[in-house]
């Protein structure tokens, strides 16, 4: 059955909603082991993450391995309807209250610059499919970044982060859609754009999300 955005975010969202705290976390674990295992890891000093609402994989073992790391972690909040991305040094906080609830850091937090390119940016998703695309909540803010990151010329490698049941079959694209270079997906790993597909063994189990 194929499904277009609207529908196959509608999907996602009610299946979000039923995965159970503990798998959420576990999931993270494994995808920030995972993505920390690549050889492109050390190469990066900064890291652009997103902090995890309530139904979405755990990124606080990813933020804690970056800071472990010495890398420079920056965190998104919403201005003028774009990504801005500040630095921060505890994943504790203090936050400040954006939009639709979710945490932000505080304005007064140092901005990305240009000097902190090239950089690792791990982005969020409802979705992502075998070639890399990505299906987002609908807003356009990562895609808009990453075609000013582009724009720029700034380098930058993007890796999607999520759990193992949010690989499928096929996502609708359109020509403004960017396609992330992998994806750390929970128990599946770390799953290259070349080869973005669930290992057989887990296939067979149903453990990844089917429409």
């Amino acid at each position: 059955m194929s499904l277009n955005k609207k529908d196959l975010r509608d999907s996602m969202r009610r299946y979000l909603h039923t995965v159970p705290q503990e798998t959420v976390h576990a999931e993270g674990l494994n995808a920030a082991a995972a993505a920390a295992a690549q050889l492109w890891w050390s190469y990066y000093k900064t890291v652009l993450c997103f902090l995890s609402l309530p139904h979405e994989i755990d990124t606080e073992p990813l933020l804690n391995t970056v800071l472990g790391a010495g890398k420079a972690l920056f965190v998104p909040r919403i201005a003028d309807r774009q990504l801005d991305f500040r630095r921060i040094d505890d994943i504790r906080g203090p936050w400040s209250n954006g939009s639709y609830g979710i945490r932000e850091p505080f304005a007064s937090c140092i901005r990305l610059c240009p000097s902190d390119f090239p950089a690792l940016v791990v982005m969020p998703g409802l979705a992502f499919d075998r070639k890399g695309n990505r299906l987002g909540r609908g807003k356009g803010y990562y895609d808009t970044f990453c075609a000013k990151l582009e724009d720029l010329h700034r380098e930058y490698r993007a890796v999607g982060f999520c759990l193992s049941t949010q690989i499928v079959p096929y996502i609708p694209t359109e020509a403004h859609d960017k396609a992330v270079d992998g994806v750390s997906a929970g128990a599946f790993g770390f799953l290259p754009r070349e080869s973005l597909h669930a290992p057989p063994a887990l296939l067979a189990k149903g453990q990844a999300f089917c429409l």
